[in-house]
């Protein structure tokens, strides 16, 4: 494990363009090299909310649990450094996405790990089209990154 600084500059230059929300919300950027699996598949990266004992022990000697981390980016460091550039960019915005803040009715910010929009597999969008309210976003995000491509 060591500090992830090159996702972290990539995640500043990101946020307040894209996640202004996340700049009140404290994120510690981590390399790891173990490869952590998810349904059999090797993931470049994650997103932890760590609880209140993790939080101290991130937060340091003389420190509270607050002063912790609300959440930690954990990058894959050997799939990071096979990647391009813009690729890298994608895996940092890919993995902010999944920090969410919401307002309280008492004005305090709720954090929460946000799941994919879009949960789904080729063939059963070959077999039955974009049958689903979620496939239908989908389908239209990526038809307009493919206009955009083309115009």
């Amino acid at each position: 494990i060591s500090e992830a600084s090159e996702p972290r500059r990539v995640a500043e230059k990101l946020i307040p363009e894209h996640f202004p929300a996340l700049e009140q919300v404290s994120v510690r950027y981590l390399y790891t090299t173990q490869a952590k699996k998810s349904r059999g598949k090797v993931k470049l990266g994650w997103v932890e909310k760590p609880g209140l004992a993790a939080r101290y022990l991130a937060s340091g000697e003389n420190q509270t649990p607050e002063d912790g981390p609300d959440f930690i980016v954990w990058i894959s460091q050997p799939r990071w450094d096979l990647l391009d550039q813009v690729q890298r960019r994608a895996l940092v915005y890919h993995e902010l996405c999944h920090i969410g803040v919401t307002s309280e009715d008492d004005g305090d910010m709720k954090l929460t790990l946000l799941p994919h929009d879009c949960e789904m597999f080729n063939g059963e969008v070959l077999e039955f089209g974009l049958w689903h309210p979620d496939l239908e976003r989908m389908g239209d995000a990526v038809g307009k990154q493919m206009a955009m491509r083309v115009g």
